[in-house]
């Protein structure tokens, strides 16, 4: 409250008394799409995956998962059984938080002090909590690429995987026959 307040009163969110709240950060750099960067993990499965079961998947997620809601995709893919997805899904948003908080140290960026909705899309939160500043927006579409660049290599070692399972059973199931 007594960010907000500051920002107020003074019409900015620079220099607010408490400018590192975890929950403002979390909210605003941690979470597009939900739990685990769900957002980048969608775009790296839509630039990675070819079949068109996964498209599919992709396509049928794509409107939730923007709005802040991963339950489809958390059991579809699965990410939730998925050791693979656990290393980025734990510690990309940690990094997140880090680098916002070094941009709001170096005042790149406003603190987000400003109510949201709930069902913002992911990545306008900090824009909107920001009171529609367009620095904020562009780092943090700049941390949702990075985030996605991230999640790539495992979203392709796990569809590797996916695919030589597939090509196991298939033969255990030819010698059956």
């Amino acid at each position: 409250m007594a960010n907000l307040n500051y920002a107020l009163a003074h019409h900015t969110a620079y220099g607010v008394p408490y400018p590192y709240l975890g929950s403002s950060l979390y909210n605003s750099f941690a979470n597009f799409g939900g739990i685990g960067l769900a957002l980048a993990l969608l775009l790296a499965m839509a630039i990675v995956a070819h079949s068109y079961n996964e498209q599919r998947m992709v396509r049928a997620n794509f409107l939730p998962v923007l709005f802040n809601r991963n339950t489809g995709l958390m059991v579809g893919l699965p990410v939730l059984l998925n050791p693979l997805y656990i290393l980025p899904a734990v510690f990309l948003p940690m990094v997140n938080i880090l680098i916002a908080a070094f941009a709001i140290f170096i005042h790149l960026i406003p603190t987000p002090v400003y109510w949201v909705p709930d069902g913002t899309p992911g990545p306008l939160v900090a824009y909107v909590g920001s009171n529609g500043n367009f620095v904020t927006l562009l780092f943090t579409l700049a941390l949702l690429a990075f985030d996605v660049w991230v999640y790539i290599p495992f979203v392709r070692l796990s569809l590797a995987v996916e695919g030589r399972i597939r090509e196991i059973d298939a033969k255990e199931d030819h010698k059956d026959v």
